[in-house]
């Protein structure tokens, strides 16, 4: 039966749970009488939008056995949101004993509850089996089984469930499709479970370009492979530890951008003297190095590689850029267009999606038929970020959002069939990278930028615009707290109010001139007659990083202003002065003024798939 259109009815409230409903336009038939004709009807379709934890569990196991196997796929992926693994289970116990417990009084649902609890733990098993040996489930669901030993022989599905459970309980437990990911440790150690310390050195400019990108594109489909899925959704939460999957991925990325600032800034010639010529040759063959691994369609690495060519510390190397082909240039002129963080990276979105699904165009004229991708995880970070400041957990009677666990779902689901992808590497792993990259010392932040500074005084700017890096300092386009290397998740930086030193080649966010908004445009990031917009304040004591806010359909400016003066959670004074403040747009380099009795969501200028940025600015 194929599904067309799906036309929005409204909401509906029922025994404490809100549920949206919507009428489906689906083909059911061929009407053979009518020259083959299909015939359509349409269904009604109800979800869960809003309810309590009870009322979710319920929807899962219905009593008369009619399940929705999608919603069972969404919720297993983001029930650790809202409850653990050990009171999930409890919930199904307590509905399997209830269902066993009217024997004598069998009613017509009685097999069918059964039937709907026990296949569900069944598929929470087959997916999701590593819930059971991190909270110790097995012998909970164990003796709740050998409890129901005399009830087993009447209801085979029991006793199917025990010799499941038995099976997967005398399976060693690992990380999930068997891969085991490195852990994060002190410099000079290597994390990698096979690395023993023994691996023979590798030196990476000596090796063809092409052998450094497949041994990274091996270590990454690893680790990328073992990043579990759910932990992504925690990590956004900040509920997890630096030991998690999600971790492991960023060090990864991490490292392999302080190899490349570290690699080029101690670079030394064949008579052990530093030079521009030798830098250069080092950024050249990390050029090289890149581009095989967009050949290989290892964004990851890609991106990495690029984030550290674009860092200050080596934007800045005026001299050491000099040297550069016009080969070259024209491919680190390519790889930066495609990693542009424009409208939300969606150059590099598009492409990525096209090479996840077999239909990219690129050129591999040195390798054969390449079938797997690493992505690049900063940009689904981004989006679960971006999600999860806009949308509550739960709404203002504390029912949790169940809606917003389902956007967050598509983003996961999009995770795990790329990593569905990135097993079709058939890539050996190198130790020697391993251990190199993990246990060789690196230049800190400050460290590469001291020494860029020694090693060329004045340069201020790279020797051509149109070939040079995008001026994006480091720390502005890589992930995690107080480290240098980020994979790109926060919501935005702060804007510049003035240039300063040399290094500094951003445009000034005061030189912006003010123009009244007159354009009006449709949202395009809309969420029901919502807007989701990155904001910033700007006082005369403050400057504040972007942060996410949902605006509604009908906020006027002052409404806007008094909510981000609240996000922010600045100076307490100031949000009973809202006349204080303006707002405007950042676009196309400008200040557009918001009106102060504007509708902010109709006075968007707006660029599709692009946040909007908005400044809320304190009034001379």
């Amino acid at each position: 039966m194929m599904s067309l259109f799906l036309q929005p009815l409204g909401e509906v409230s029922e025994n404490g749970v809100i549920y949206s409903l919507s009428l489906r336009k689906v083909h059911c038939d061929v009407d053979e009488t009518q020259d083959n004709r299909r015939l359509w009807t349409s269904q009604l379709e109800r979800s869960i939008q809003y309810g309590p934890a009870d009322a979710l569990v319920d929807h899962l196991v219905p009593e008369d056995g009619n399940v929705d196997h999608s919603y069972r796929m969404c919720f297993l992926a983001v029930y650790r949101t809202f409850m653990t693994p050990t009171q999930l289970l409890q919930c199904l116990l307590d509905r399997l004993t209830s269902a066993t417990a009217v024997k004598e009084e069998v009613c017509q649902d009685q097999p069918n509850a059964i039937k709907s609890i026990v296949s569900f733990i069944r598929v929470w098993l087959d997916k999701y089996v590593i819930d059971f040996h991190e909270s110790n489930l097995f012998n909970d669901l164990q003796s709740f089984l050998e409890k129901k030993q005399d009830l087993t022989s009447q209801l085979p599905e029991l006793l199917d469930l025990q010799r499941l459970v038995l099976s997967h309980y005398r399976k060693t437990p690992t990380s999930p499709r068997g891969v085991v990911t490195p852990a994060i440790t002190e410099p000079g150690m290597c994390c990698h479970p096979r690395c023993n310390g023994t691996a023979k050195e590798y030196n990476w400019f000596s090796e063809p370009a092409q052998q450094v990108a497949q041994d990274l594109t091996a270590l990454d489909a690893e680790i990328f492979r073992g990043i579990i899925p759910h932990q992504c959704l925690e990590y956004v939460r900040k509920n997890n530890t630096k030991s998690s999957s999600v971790y492991k991925a960023i060090d990864t990325f991490n490292k392999v951008v302080s190899h490349v600032l570290s690699t080029t800034l101690q670079a030394r010639n064949s008579k052990g003297l530093r030079s521009p010529s030798s830098r250069g040759k080092c950024i050249s063959h990390w050029i090289d190095i890149a581009q095989s691994c967009r050949m290989l369609k290892n964004f990851s690495s890609m991106k990495a590689i690029m984030s550290g060519l674009q860092s200050s510390s080596l934007f800045r190397l005026k001299r050491s850029w000099a040297g550069l082909s016009s080969d070259r240039r024209s491919v680190f002129k390519e790889l930066d267009e495609l990693i542009s963080s424009e409208s939300n990276f969606q150059t590099f979105r598009d492409v990525l999606d096209k090479e996840a699904t077999g239909k990219g165009t690129h050129r591999r004229q040195t390798y054969e038929a390449v079938h797997g991708v690493v992505p690049y995880l900063g940009t689904l970070l981004t989006d679960l970020t971006m999600l999860h400041t806009a949308l509550p957990d739960v709404n203002k009677d504390g029912l949790i959002n169940f809606e917003k666990r389902r956007k967050e779902f598509e983003i996961i689901a999009k995770l795990t069939l790329f990593q569905a992808s990135a097993s079709k590497y058939l890539l050996p792993l190198n130790l020697s990278l391993v251990h190199w990259l993990y246990t060789s010392p690196t230049l800190s932040e400050s460290e590469s930028f001291m020494l860029s500074k020694e090693l060329e005084v004045c340069s201020t700017t790279s020797p051509s615009p149109k070939s040079s890096p995008s001026s994006t300092p480091l720390h502005q386009t890589l992930l995690v707290k107080k480290s240098l290397h980020l994979l790109t998740i926060a919501v935005g930086d702060i804007p510049r109010l003035s240039k300063n030193d040399d290094d500094d080649d951003d445009s000034s966010s005061g030189d912006l001139k003010p123009l009244s908004i007159s354009q009006r445009s449709n949202s395009c990031h809309e969420i029901h007659s919502t807007i989701i917009v990155k904001i910033t304040i700007v006082t005369s004591l403050t400057c504040c990083n972007y942060k996410s806010i949902l605006i509604e359909k009908t906020e006027h400016t002052d409404s806007v202003i008094r909510r981000a003066l609240e996000k922010y959670d600045i100076v307490q004074q100031h949000t009973d002065n809202i006349k204080a403040f303006s707002l405007y747009q950042i676009h196309d380099k400008k200040e557009l003024l918001i009106p102060e009795d504007a509708v902010v969501y109709y006075a968007l200028v707006i660029i599709p798939r692009e946040a909007p940025v908005l400044l809320v600015k304190q009034k001379d």
